[in-house]
């Protein structure tokens, strides 16, 4: 039904998306995704990269400078291995 609306027109979906989506308001979806089941984006997300694993997905931030959000991004990923280091170092230190 969506192929027959479309035929003809200048449209193109560049995202793949599954089943039970939710998608809040204002949420910003970059092009060439696949976003998997059971997966919800809350309201003003900016969803950058594929979406594999379910669950609920967050990112809010409010807007700086390009070069100290890349190097503020690069911290981001990297706090999850710094907090399971520094817990490890604890222990070890007792």
């Amino acid at each position: 039904m969506l192929e027959k609306a479309l035929s003809g027109s200048r449209v193109y979906w560049s995202w793949i998306f599954a089943l039970l989506i939710i998608i809040g308001g204002g949420v910003a979806i970059s092009d060439n995704l696949e976003i998997t089941d059971n997966v919800i984006l809350a309201g003003r997300s900016n969803v950058a990269n594929s979406i594999t694993e379910p669950g609920m997905y967050a990112a809010v931030i409010p807007v700086i400078e390009a070069r100290k959000w890349r190097r503020i991004l690069g911290r981001i990923k990297q706090l999850d291995e710094l907090a399971k280091r520094i817990k490890a170092l604890e222990l070890e230190n007792k």
